[in-house]
């Protein structure tokens, strides 16, 4: 996984990096972190520089200088004192033998006389083994090494794991300051409806800058209608969609009930993030009582924990939409 080229230090992360660079400076830089905050924030950009900047063998102005052996090692992905650990496929666990691997690297002496670095992204996805295996490290640190956790599920982690690293939060920006690093991107949608869609986070608010993609969000929305008001079977709905990404489909239908159920409290647009759905949600919320949408969001939180399992994903999609056809039962 070839991240470190494009690893940067957004304008909103300037307290957290400043933070840690006083404490590399003064050499009281913990054995473990935990960086934490919502997806799509640039917590793995943040992550990713820090382990350049301490690997770094001439860093300047706090930042890695990109000219020295080691940061030319690590933009290639091949630097020997560097390990990154992550799923090995999305919505996969980490499993127990990638943490071995890291345990054994983690006894061995530096290769370039400076620090070993072992960096765990989406760190809430470690299986029962994996957790253990890493909170035995936890509480044998190796010397001059230092192990990043990164996730945007900290309660995923076991209470042990996490009292044995230091936390950092990493906020997303308020509106305004995401609004204009938004519009700097050059990007062609609405920021507003981008960063409503994305709860804020600037990164995915980028990502959705994508006509192809809000097309696509619109199409499936206007399926769900169809579903909703018996005018398309939902069995064969799934299937025209089983080939899409289960957790952005899941992840639709979750800010489209949420909109719904507030809706039921209110008419006003002001709370509503899929603004520009506003129509469509008005009618669907209409058709079911505040109790089955609650039971619907229910079920989405279900399916959304079953996609880290084995399940298959067409019948979890067909179940989803199923339960979009009980309106007024």
């Amino acid at each position: 996984m070839d991240t470190s080229n494009t690893a940067t230090i957004y304008p909103w992360q300037q307290p957290q990096w400043q933070q840690l660079n006083k404490a590399i400076e003064d050499n009281r830089l913990p054995h473990a972190l935990l960086l934490s905050g919502q997806r799509g924030n640039g917590k793995n950009d943040f992550a990713l520089m820090l382990s350049k900047r301490l690997l770094c063998q001439s860093p300047q102005n706090e930042m890695p200088c990109d000219q020295c052996q080691s940061c030319r090692l690590f933009n290639a992905s091949t630097h020997p004192d560097s390990q990154l650990i992550t799923p090995e496929e999305e919505g996969k666990a980490i499993k127990v033998d990638q943490i071995r691997e890291m345990v054994d690297k983690n006894t061995l002496t530096s290769n370039m006389s400076g620090m070993k670095i072992h960096l765990i992204l989406d760190a809430g996805q470690m299986n029962i083994s994996a957790s253990n295996s890493v909170l035995k490290t936890l509480e044998e640190p190796s010397p001059e090494s230092l192990i990043i956790l990164v996730t945007s599920s900290p309660e995923k982690l076991t209470a042990t794991i996490k009292s044995r690293c230091q936390n950092i939060h990493l906020p997303v920006p308020d509106n305004q300051a995401a609004r204009d690093w938004l519009s700097a991107q050059q990007i062609h949608s609405d920021p507003d409806l981008l960063l409503s869609l994305s709860l804020s986070a600037p990164l995915d608010a980028l990502k959705l800058d994508d006509e192809e993609l809000l097309t696509h969000r619109k199409n499936f929305f206007n399926d769900l209608g169809f579903v909703v008001f018996s005018k398309k079977d939902p069995v064969n709905v799934a299937s025209i969609w089983q080939d899409n990404s289960p957790s952005q489909l899941i992840g639709w239908m979750t800010g489209w009930v949420v909109d719904m159920i507030r809706l039921k409290f209110s008419q006003s647009n002001n709370y509503i993030a899929n603004n520009d759905l506003l129509k469509g949600l008005q009618k669907i919320s209409e058709a079911f009582s505040i109790n089955q949408l609650l039971e619907i969001y229910s079920k989405l939180l279900e399916s959304k924990r079953l996609l880290d399992t084995q399940a298959n994903r067409l019948l979890l999609l067909e179940g989803l939409l199923l339960r979009w056809t009980r309106a007024n039962q």
